[in-house]
Formats: structure tokens, sequence, C-alpha cells
């Protein structure tokens, strides 16, 4: 499933051979899920935040990126996105803080519950113009 593709690929949860050769993440994310409820101390229970080039990008104009907080557990914060565009800036190399509310650099948004792909697990789309940065 989306889940199980999405707990292996960002959030490095174990990946096995499910019923007809498909993989899907250790725990499943109804497993996860159950273990979130009943409070089971352990490494997969644990609210988790990961930065990443979004692997389904929205079509943009050339010289946007496309990249998505995702967090496992509990909704994404105004700080997390912050930090998420900070990390984004640093891996541009740059490391100027005021460029996070620059609106000719960042842009971004949380879709409604009707149009999110994967309502569960919470996340933030963040545009970034890599050229702008260059340009102030």
């Amino acid at each position: 499933s989306i889940y199980d593709y999405l707990l292996c690929t960002k959030f490095q949860f174990l990946a096995e051979e499910g019923a007809g050769q498909k993989k899907r993440s250790k725990p499943t994310f109804e497993e996860w899920r159950s273990m979130m409820k009943l409070g089971k101390n352990d490494m997969h229970n644990k609210t988790r935040t990961v930065l990443c080039l979004n692997d389904f990008p929205y079509y943009f104009e050339e010289g946007i990126e496309h990249w998505v907080v995702w967090k496992l557990g509990e909704d994404v914060s105004i700080g997390e996105i912050e930090d998420g565009k900070m990390e984004i800036l640093k891996e541009a190399g740059c490391s100027n803080k005021e460029f996070i509310n620059d609106t000719s650099v960042f842009l971004h948004w949380l879709n409604p519950p009707e149009l999110k792909s994967i309502p569960d697990v919470d996340h933030i789309h963040i545009l970034f113009r890599r050229l702008a940065i260059s340009r102030l």
C-alpha cells in the first residue's frame, strides 16, 4: 500500500514480503497505529518528522523544487515547517534565516482533508525556488 511505501522509504521501517510477493512495512501502518494507542514503548511508537523531495511532485515551472515535511504520529507544527525550510536552505548552501518567510523563495501549504493523498500521516508541501536566493 501507499502507507507501506511511505513507512519504508521515509521512516525507515523494515520491509517484508507480504501476500502475493508485495512488500509491506513491518509493522504495518495499522499495527503501528495500534501500538501508538496502546502506548507500547519501542522504536516505532514515537512521533517522527522527515523532510524530503516529493517522490510524486506536482507540475510546476522549471526551477521550483517540491519538498514535503512528513510527520508520523502528530500534526506538523509551524516550527517544524520553519526547520524544514532552514534545512532546505542549508542544503542549497545558504544560511540566511530570513529567507524562510520570503514568498519569492518559499511557499508552503497543507492540503484540505478531501485532497490529501495520505490522510492519516500529516504532511506539508513546501515549494522552493533555488534561483531566488542567488538573486537576493
